[in-house]
């Protein structure tokens, strides 16, 4: 046993050092992606077991070359021949689901592979070092890098050239700290320990002081988080009546204002962000005309460049400003990001691996060709995504005052919430994701002649709950850390949505296609300093949004704003808003050829297909649902309804001008068709 061992010993270590080196590959590989924004816990434990899977692998191919390599008496360049043939093996083996023809990758490896098999041949010469001291310092300098790998990705997190920078600074590091390290080596166990620990925490030592440098002291200045969680309709919520419980927004609600009845400026993300941020109503567009005019419309939704953001106006007063976001529309909106200085944008739309083995780019493919099974794709995390970016970025902001603009994709579809958080096990289809790319699991793809038969329906239903459990989490995640930076007593929180989701209630699925409650009505809550804890009835608009936020920032309001400032609401000057009629409009693809208005007064709400005659009226008093039709049994309130629309209206730029020929462009048919709305 002890000479089976003894024989073994040497090809472990070796086997052992290839391992190292494979997982450091693997890690620079993930880290260059551009989805990457950080590793937690689980994506360590999957390094921790391709670590496993590499260290068999390489034990057994050495073990098999060394021994051939004694067979014929190849002395002590048995074990270095062993190294780079077990090495060459394995990236040849992952090479085979990765690309067709060479590489410089390809040459950079197998030269690192040679330097090591060269330092296996020659160090262990000189008596001074065995050659477990050539793999400890082989392993040391690959985790030396590792660690530089890791503090050069937080780093640099926010920087577009992150890529460059966390392939050049970690190879500089292990070639810097590998000359020194072969002289550590031919001198005490000691200082080889003192060396080892150095490199290898260093990176880490200047990564924590970067990160922990000023915010637990936070500004004098208020901060301000804004987040919007996209497709969230509120009388899902228990807050609002709902039967989905949500504990961290509730313990949010009670530390400060929750109103009732807030309303978004539009049923889709594109005319909803614009007229909220800009404090604008946003423009409708043209009734029946052309289809491709309709849609060119549509993609002239954008600030105006006389409309300086909120962004912009705080950074002209020093603060620092960042927008992190998950819906790829919000990237096309022009003038939206304007003042932003940092921004991320993950993207929601993507099928990605997931499991174990997801940051494993070189590995999973080959595992992935063996087993199909571990080729566990699903829709992108953008929401987590979103969470860690905003995690790190309060780690990092400093004490400088911040304004931080955070949209979490979810509830949005695709609907995959963690299990955990799902109601229903069993459905079928391991998530709804009703896009290009669904159809492995056979789900329905949006667009002409898309259904959910009615037996499905309580499961998406269901899974969209969970999704509102998950963005209940991540608010939880959110207000703890800034408890644990001590911002929480000197940082504005605002809670809401762009707009709600239709889930059949009346017919159809999805949003954009009406001004129903469940698509226009939102939650809307703050906290923060000066806030008073209340709930506050009676409609808001989101475009009172930029104009209160503004005012609790002490930032005075623009000319071109149309909405009011909520702020005496909110300290307790005032017991509720001022009454007013509220306005909503419908205007996406959904609606064509007829855009909708609405109008909500006093209880009262009326539906107009804009260009027709056709209206609807509810009572939202005693119908909250709108079930009940009564323009034709009440049609007394028609005419005055209809008489504040149109002046509203004529208050406004309302309508884009309808252009003649011009074609959309694929690119933009894409992007639409990419958020299905096309």
């Amino acid at each position: 046993m002890k000479r089976a061992w003894h024989k073994m010993k040497e090809p472990a270590w070796a086997a052992l050092s290839l391992a190292v080196f494979f997982v450091a590959l693997e890690m620079m590989k993930a880290s260059r992606s551009s989805q990457w924004c950080g590793t937690g816990w689980f994506d360590y434990l999957g390094l921790l077991a391709g670590l496993g899977l590499y260290f068999v692998a390489a034990l057994l191919l050495t073990l098999a070359v060394s021994s051939l390599g004694r067979f014929f008496s190849f002395g002590g360049f048995a074990l270095p021949m062993a190294v780079l043939v077990a090495g060459s093996a394995v990236w040849a083996a992952l090479s085979v689901c990765r690309e067709v023809a060479p590489t410089l990758d390809d040459g950079v490896v197998l030269l690192c592979l040679a330097a090591l098999a060269a330092a296996l041949w020659l160090l262990p010469k000189s008596e001074r070092v065995a050659v477990a001291g050539v793999c400890t310092l082989a392993m040391t300098v690959l985790l030396a890098g590792a660690s530089a790998l890791v503090a050069t990705g937080d780093y640099f997190l926010f920087a577009p050239d992150r890529t460059k920078w966390v392939t050049l600074l970690p190879a500089a590091w292990m070639f810097g700290v590998a000359l020194p390290g072969l002289g550590a080596w031919f001198y005490t166990y000691s200082l080889r320990a003192l060396y080892a620990i150095a490199v290898v925490l260093l990176p880490q030592a200047l990564s924590a002081v970067y990160t922990t440098g000023g915010p637990a002291q936070g500004s004098p200045r208020p901060n301000l988080v804004f987040v919007v969680s996209d497709a969230l309709r509120a009388d899902y919520l228990s807050l609002y009546g709902g039967q989905i419980a949500t504990p961290n927004l509730a313990h949010f609600a009670k530390s400060g204002t929750l109103f009732e009845e807030a309303y978004s400026l539009a049923p889709w993300t594109l005319p909803s962000m614009t007229g909220m941020f800009a404090s604008e109503y946003p423009r409708g567009l043209t009734p029946a005309v052309d289809p491709n005019a309709w849609l060119t419309q549509i993609w002239q939704y954008g600030l105006e460049p006389k409309s300086p953001t909120l962004a912009e106006l705080l950074r002209r007063e020093g603060y620092a400003t960042a927008a992190i976001t998950s819906n790829a529309l919000l990237w096309t909106i022009p003038g939206l990001m304007n003042g932003f200085e940092v921004t991320a944008s993950p993207h929601p739309i993507m099928l990605l691996p997931s499991g174990l083995f997801r940051h494993l780019p070189f590995l999973r493919p080959l595992l992935s060709s063996l087993d199909p099974r571990l080729e566990a794709l699903r829709p992108h995390d953008a929401s987590g995504a979103v969470a860690q970016y905003a995690r790190a970025y309060l780690q990092r902001v400093g004490k400088r005052p911040f304004f931080l603009w955070l949209h979490y994709i979810d509830p949005h579809a695709p609907y995959d919430p963690p299990e955990r958080l799902r109601a229903k096990e069993d459905g079928p289809w391991p998530f709804f994701y009703p896009y290009a790319g669904g159809e492995r699991w056979n789900i329905p793809k949006q667009g002409p002649g898309f259904s959910i038969a009615p037996k499905d329906r309580p499961y998406v239903q269901s899974l969209y709950e969970g999704e509102i459990r998950y963005v209940d989490e991540l608010m939880g995640r959110l207000t703890g850390q800034l408890r644990m930076l001590g911002l929480d007593a000197n940082t504005f929180v605002c809670f809401t949505s762009d707009h709600g989701e239709e889930l059949w209630d009346h017919g159809d699925w999805g949003h954009g296609q009406a001004v129903y409650q469940e698509e226009v009505r939102v939650p809307l809550m703050l906290s923060g300093p000066g806030i008073q804890a209340g709930r506050i009835p009676g409609p808001v608009s989101a475009l009172d949004l930029m104009p209160t936020l503004a005012d609790l920032i002490g930032i005075p309001p623009q000319d071109t704003w149309q909405g009011s400032s909520l702020a005496p609401v909110l300290r307790g000057e005032r017991a509720s808003p001022p009454p007013r009629d509220i306005f909503v409009q419908g205007t996406s693809n959904r609606t064509w050829p007829n855009p909708l208005h609405a109008v909500i007064s006093e209880g009262w709400k009326l539906i107009r297909k804009a260009g027709t005659e056709e209206v609807s009226l509810y009572d939202l008093r005693t119908d909250p649902k709108e079930t009940a039709d009564l323009s034709a049994s009440q049609p007394e309130r028609v005419p005055d309804l209809r008489q504040r629309l149109d002046q509203w209206l004529a208050s406004f730029n309302s309508t884009f001008p309808a252009p003649e020929g011009v074609q959309f462009s694929p690119d933009m048919t894409e992007r639409l068709k990419g958020m299905g709305y096309l």
